[in-house]
This record gives C-alpha cells, sequence and structure tokens, in this order.
C-alpha cells in the first residue's frame, strides 16, 4: 500500500538521490538476436508500432507480421520463396490497424492490420515514398526514372484511393556563381505533426560525379503547398541523402559525404556535427534523445539527440537493408534470406550464443512518470472507499474561505464535509497531482514516440488534456459541499485517471 510519506519520497527523490552518494548502475547489454522468418525469402522494408508488433515486407509479395517481437510470424501476404509475385515496398503505418504499402505499381491498405486491400492503381508506378498523416490523409511522391522529370508530389485525401498533384520537387540555387533551376528526386518525406512535414532530395545536376546540392522541402498545411530550400554542405559537391525530425524545429540531415548537420531553428540554420555515419544507409530516431544511423556493417547511435554519435561494426548474416525504433530499448533490422534481428537491453551476465551480437545498451527511460500515476490509480482507490462511508446527507461550509480564486497550480480548497471524510487521501492525491504535472512535460520532451506520428502527437496533446480534466474533476471534488455533489465528482476523478493511466501505458508501450 502506498503511504503518505511514500509519495512524498517519490516527488522528491530526484532532487534528493543527487544528494547521495552514488550507487552502481545496475549492469547492462544490448544484444542483437535472430528472430529471422523460416523461409529464404528477401525483406526490404520493416514497420514496428510497438515492442512486440511489426511487420516486415518484401519479395514474393510477402507482408509477415508479428505480435511477440519476431518470436513468430504469421504471412499476411505471400510468404512463398517460389512464389512469382512482386516485391513489397514502402512499408508505413499510423497505428497498431492502419497501413499501407505498395506493390506492383498498386496502393494496399490495412485497417484492423491483419486483412490488406487493394485500393487500386498509385498515382506513379515508380512511387519513391508514401507517408500519411491520419487515416485520411497523406503524401506520396513519384519519379519515372533517372534522367526524366522531377519528383511529382501527391496528396491524398480519401486513404490512399486517389491522389492530386499537389507540386513538382525542383527549386532554384546559387550553384558554382550560376543561379540554376533544379530538378530533384525525392528520397525521403516525415511528417512531424498532422501539418508540417519535411522532405529530403537528391538533386539532377547532371554530369559524372554530380552530387550537389543538398535538397530539403517543407510544408506547413498538410501536404497542400511545399517550399524548397538548400540545405548545408558545399552546393557544389554536397547532396543529402536522408534526414529525419524529432519536432517541427529540431532535426538531422545526412549529407553525401557521410556528415550530419543538426538544425534547432526549422532548417533556417544548420551546425554540422563532428560525426561521420556514411553517406547511404539509414537514419532515424526512437525518439528526441536517442537514433541511430546504419550503413552496410556500420552502426552509428546518439544518446543525446545527434550532438554526439558513436560507431560500431556487426558482422550480421547479411547487410541490413531497413530498421525500425519502436522505442529506444528495441529495435529490428531486416535483409536478405529472411533475416530479421531483434535488439534489446538484456542484463550483463545474459549469455550471447552467436549468431547474436553483443552491443552498447540504449539508456533507460528516466521518467517517474508512469510509477506516478499509477499511484495516482491506487490513491483514487483510497479517496472512494473513503467516499463510500460518508454519511448519507452530509454536508459543510468550505474550510477554505471562498473569495480570490488560487493561483494556478496551487492546490484547490477542501471543503469540511471532504476534509473530514478523506483529507489524508485527498492531500495525497494532490501531491501526485503536482508530481506529474511537472513529469509530464519533461517526460514528453525526452521520450517522445517519433518512430510512430500518432503515438507522438497523443503524447504531447492528448495526455496534456486529460491531465488537465483530471486537475479540474480533483477541484471539483475538493470543494463538493454534500454527498451527492463528491460522488459525481469522484466519478469524474476515476474515469479521468483511467484515461491518463491508459495513455501513459500507450506511451511507455506497456500491455494494455
Amino acid at each position: 500500500m502506498i503511504t503518505y510519506r511514500s509519495v512524498f519520497a517519490l516527488v522528491i527523490a530526484g532532487p534528493l538521490a543527487a544528494q547521495q552518494p552514488a550507487s552502481p548502475p545496475p549492469a547492462f547489454k544490448g544484444v542483437w538476436e535472430p528472430v529471422s522468418f523460416t523461409e529464404n525469402i528477401d525483406f526490404r522494408e520493416v514497420f514496428f508500432v510497438t515492442i512486440d508488433k511489426g511487420w516486415v515486407a518484401g519479395d514474393k509479395g510477402t507482408i509477415i507480421h508479428t505480435k511477440d517481437g519476431g518470436v513468430t510470424w504469421t504471412a499476411q501476404m505471400g510468404g512463398d520463396p517460389q512464389g512469382a509475385e512482386k516485391p513489397v515496398r514502402l512499408l508505413t503505418f499510423l497505428d497498431e490497424t492502419h497501413g499501407w504499402a505498395v506493390k506492383d505499381g498498386r496502393i494496399l491498405r490495412t485497417e484492423d492490420g491483419e486483412s490488406w486491400e487493394d485500393l487500386g492503381a498509385a498515382p506513379d508506378y515508380h512511387l519513391e515514398e508514401l507517408t500519411m498523416s491520419s487515416p485520411q490523409e497523406g503524401i506520396a511522391a513519384g519519379h519515372l526514372g533517372v534522367g526524366s522529370s522531377s519528383s511529382t508530389l501527391f496528396k491524398t485525401r480519401d486513404g490512399g484511393k486517389t491522389w492530386t498533384p499537389v507540386g513538382q520537387c525542383s527549386l532554384k540555387a546559387l550553384v558554382a556563381g550560376l543561379h540554376k533551376e533544379i530538378a530533384c528526386d525525392v528520397l525521403r518525406i516525415q511528417f512531424v505533426t498532422t501539418s508540417v512535414a519535411w522532405l529530403v532530395a537528391r538533386a539532377q545536376c547532371g554530369g559524372m560525379g554530380c552530387v550537389g546540392p543538398a535538397i530539403l522541402g517543407k510544408t506547413e498545411d498538410g501536404g497542400e503547398s511545399w517550399h524548397f530550400l538548400v540545405g548545408p554542405g558545399n552546393p557544389e559537391a554536397v547532396g543529402a541523402t536522408d534526414l529525419f525530425f524529432t519536432d517541427e524545429n529540431t532535426g538531422i540531415i545526412r549529407t553525401s559525404d557521410g556528415k550530419l548537420a543538426r538544425t534547432t531553428d526549422g532548417g533556417a540554420t544548420w551546425k554540422g556535427l563532428t560525426a561521420s555515419v556514411g553517406g547511404t544507409g539509414l537514419l532515424g530516431f526512437a525518439d528526441p534523445e536517442v537514433g541511430w544511423a546504419i550503413e552496410d556493417y556500420k552502426m552509428s547511435y546518439t544518446m543525446d539527440g545527434g550532438a554526439r554519435w558513436n560507431s560500431r561494426a556487426y558482422v550480421f548474416p547479411v547487410q541490413p537493408r531497413a530498421f525500425s525504433l519502436p522505442r529506444r530499448d528495441r529495435a529490428y533490422v531486416v535483409g536478405y534470406n529472411g533475416m530479421v534481428f531483434r535488439y534489446r537491453v538484456v542484463p550483463a551476465s545474459t549469455p550471447v550464443v552467436p549468431p547474436a551480437l553483443t552491443t552498447p545498451a540504449m539508456p533507460a527511460f528516466g521518467s517517474p512518470l508512469d510509477e506516478q500515476v499509477t499511484s495516482l490509480e491506487t490513491v483514487v482507490g483510497e479517496v472512494a472507499a473513503a467516499v463510500e462511508q460518508m454519511p448519507a446527507g452530509a454536508g459543510g461550509a468550505a474550510s477554505v474561505a471562498s473569495g480570490t480564486p488560487p493561483p494556478a497550480g496551487a492546490d484547490a480548497p477542501t471543503s469540511a464535509l471532504v476534509g473530514a471524510c478523506c483529507g489524508k487521501p485527498v492531500n495525497k492525491l494532490q501531491v501526485l497531482l503536482n508530481a506529474v504535472l511537472k513529469s509530464l512535460p519533461q517526460f514528453a520532451e525526452k521520450f517522445k514516440n517519433t518512430n510512430l506520428l500518432a503515438a507522438g502527437l497523443r503524447m504531447i496533446s492528448t495526455m496534456p488534456g486529460e491531465l488537465s480534466a483530471l486537475g479540474d474533476a480533483v477541484k471539483a471534488f475538493k470543494g463538493a459541499q454534500d454527498r451527492d455533489a463528491a460522488k459525481s465528482a469522484l466519478e469524474q476523478v476515476v474515469a479521468a485517471a483511467a484515461s491518463l493511466k491508459t495513455s501513459t501505458k500507450l506511451a511507455f508501450q506497456k500491455p494494455q
């Protein structure tokens, strides 16, 4: 049982811990372990929406699905190594049920995470990219081949059934002292909100060895219109190969010379980083702090939002072709011959048997939010039990004089009725509520899900609203003047606390 003293200990544990001698941290390590498919099929796409639920796609018209982190796989499409189906490409998901892919120039969609439907022809047979901002709206980029016209950007407003051209990838840039009209090929599109998205593109500059400049595009209206700009690096010699934004202002770009640059002002300025992670390959972040870059058999990782990077070489059975980062302590890579390897953090004493690989452990969640919200639910139960003992018809005047309202964030006045009934658990509830109020913004800043748009937006929009609703409900309960009013307000407290706990579980990717 949680006591009043333990609640305060939970709230002040962080500051006190800084004053105490540091104890040795638990010894952990990361491990890459095989969870490969049983058939020899070349994979080129992977997308995990939680640490255990994900999809892998590739040759022979194959999409496979797991609900247990790759321990078992189910073929939702294809799966026959002798099959003649075209490959599945551009696999993307919004959540556990809404996903899209492309096969043989046609758009595929699932709305239950299990079955796939053919929505019809893609807007361009050779789609380079497809990403969705909601179950209805998304952006695709198509290109007919090297040497042809620049990429066309398309938008869907009906979940992928129909697509409307919204622009061409092109810009005027100063290169070698000349103002040139440059066509470009889209490499990646990423939504960071439902309205703001970024893209990175390769210039069609012509000539042997021509690579620059680095080209970025930004939309602020959900893809209806695009603004193109030149990214960092020498525009005559350096192009862009990938980018990833963790919010509207903060992003990392990888240039063709293998270097990284970082912006914190929405692309207005870029600061070059000392890291070199290879000029091609893959780049992604699990949250605003932890990200990885993969090229061939080299993996680079950051734990501070991209400011510093470390690299290691890993001898996977085959070269990784795609990876997914559902959480900072879980990742998956896929490649040829049915290869799927899973990354997770384990105790240092755990034996690692080849072909599993040992790797550094990514940092754990350094937030008390999950424990605080769980404690909230427990204390709400204590309050409910006390209210049940309140005599019928009980009532009384407020013990704190009404008049000037308390300042924002201050504890709400407690009526004599509520104070007599359940003063101690209500005080605990207020302490925890104030603690969560401080923890939630810090959690969202560090651990927002950047792998999944819907989850990330829920964390930074829905959860604060749920916390506000809980605060209002607690305030109404504390000011209740009779038993009926107290019970009615308590129902709202219970509902708001349950909603916040559900959202917290989703944020931490815990089982519901």
